[in-house]
């Protein structure tokens, strides 16, 4: 399940909390795994509140993107920090009127796959259970959400 998304007090950009178990609620099959940094409409304009200092291990952008580049070179940074601090999942958040707003042919997508092709292995959220479910540790038994 993905419920989890957003910063401190309900603010963007979403820091990277890792994967848990509902164990503590009753559930301990139940796996969330949260969602991470923008979610793409806010990124390029829509209101909503930003965490001021910024919970992101990297810069809040300058500017609103306005193209692909831009909004690209926003969600990027979370390939490389997963990289660089073995976090196990990127999971950004884009939606589809949201993409085709900024590019009709979804070229941040682009981008963006192509930037994690390079790097890392890509995987869809059925993949990611089973390698959790394969390997329990990897999520906590409750969860440790960045403050």
């Amino acid at each position: 399940m993905r419920s989890v998304g957003a910063g401190p007090a309900h603010t963007v950009p979403a820091p990277f909390n890792g994967p848990f178990w509902y164990t503590e609620d009753g559930f301990p099959d139940l796996l969330e795994t949260p969602s991470h940094a923008w979610h793409d409409n806010i990124l390029t304009g829509q209101p909503a509140r930003t965490h001021w200092p910024p919970v992101l291990p990297w810069s809040l952008p300058a500017t609103v993107p306005g193209d692909a580049r831009g909004v690209y070179d926003a969600y990027a940074p979370g390939i490389d920090y997963c990289l660089r601090t073995d976090f196990p999942y990127y999971l950004p958040i884009f939606h589809p009127w949201s993409i085709y707003r900024i590019d009709r042919k979804a070229g941040q997508i682009a981008l963006l796959v192509e930037h994690a092709r390079q790097n890392m292995e890509m995987a869809h959220c059925g993949h990611l259970l089973g390698h959790i479910l394969n390997n329990r540790t990897l999520a906590r038994e409750r969860p440790l959400l960045v403050p």
